[in-house]
C-alpha cells in the first residue's frame, strides 16, 4: 500500500508595505519575499504571498514580534487565502505611513496656498 503524503500547512500573507518586504529567518536557507501594495497580486492595498509554511510563518512572528510592520498589522497572515483578502479589504482604510502624497491636498506640497505664503 502506497502512503499518502501529507499536505503542508500554509498560510497566505498580506503587505501593505509599498515595495513588500525581503525576511531574514534565523536558521531558514531561504529569504522570504513577500509581495506589497503595488504589486500585480494586491487585493485592496495588500500585497498578498500564498504558500508561506505555516511554521514558517510561526517562527517570523516569534522572531519579528516587536518589528512595527508585524505589531501594527501592516503584514498578516491567514490559513484560507480568501479570509486574507477578506481581511485585506477590512483593513484597506488602514494608513500605513506610506501612502503617496497628494500635491493637490490643502497645505499638502505643491498646494498654491502654501507657495503664495512663501
Amino acid at each position: 500500500m502506497a502512503k499518502v503524503a501529507r499536505a503542508a500547512r500554509t498560510v497566505s500573507v498580506a503587505c501593505k508595505l509599498p515595495q513588500g518586504l525581503h525576511i531574514h529567518l534565523t536558521g531558514h536557507p531561504h529569504i522570504i519575499k513577500l509581495h506589497g501594495a503595488h504589486s500585480p497580486y494586491a487585493i485592496a492595498g495588500h500585497g498578498i504571498t500564498a504558500g508561506i509554511s505555516a511554521d514558517v510563518w510561526e517562527a517570523v512572528k516569534v522572531q519579528y514580534a516587536d518589528a512595527a510592520w508585524l505589531k501594527n498589522g501592516f503584514v498578516f497572515a491567514n490559513g484560507a487565502p480568501q479570509d486574507t483578502a477578506d481581511e485585506a479589504e477590512e483593513r484597506q482604510a488602514v494608513k500605513s505611513g506610506f501612502e503617496p502624497i497628494d500635491p493637490a491636498a490643502p497645505g499638502g506640497p505643491g498646494a498654491l496656498s502654501s507657495i503664495e505664503s512663501a
